[in-house]
């Protein structure tokens, strides 16, 4: 599936595919549900879902709800946390994780090492709105310090 949200774009064939959570109840069951969670190349995540009338996922169709599906952008904690959430589904139904729902892709997907690298100074890009990019020059002549030293000191803080 592709779908533009804003200015951005999310394509379930060009992203990778991080987990997958089935609902346990039959296809045909109108709370029936497949939720897939992807990571597109530039690091963003999103949920692609489909469902049936009783779901998050369902369409209007005249007076009833049907079948839907959408794509739903997430945040790095919105994805950590559906994650969890998933695998604790996986654990409540006494079964084994999906084979892409597991402990090694958490870690993989989720955790951070911080005790590799080095202090080795590494060029780093990315855009922030205009707005944002002065309010940066604003905070970080008023901390006396360049844009870069007040962008490591905030995540080093956090």
């Amino acid at each position: 599936m592709k779908k533009r949200i804003g200015t951005r774009e999310y394509d379930t064939d060009k992203a990778k595919l991080v987990g997958e959570l089935v609902s346990d109840k039959p296809v045909n069951d109108f709370g029936y549900y497949e939720e897939k969670l992807y990571r597109k190349l530039n690091g963003t995540y999103f949920l692609w879902g489909k469902g049936n009338g009783l779901t998050k996922y369902a369409t209007k169709v005249d007076d009833m709800k049907g079948p839907g599906e959408t794509i739903i952008p997430l945040t790095y904690n919105e994805a950590q946390q559906w994650y969890q959430k998933a695998m604790d589904r996986y654990e409540e139904r006494g079964r084994e994780y999906d084979e892409s729902i597991n402990e090694e892709t958490y870690r993989r997907e989720f955790t951070v090492d911080v005790s590799k690298g080095s202090d080795e100074i590494k060029q780093v890009a990315f855009n922030l709105p205009e707005s944002l990019s002065n309010k940066l020059s604003v905070l970080a002549k008023r901390e006396g310090m360049n844009r870069s030293e007040l962008i490591a000191k905030l995540i080093e803080e956090a």
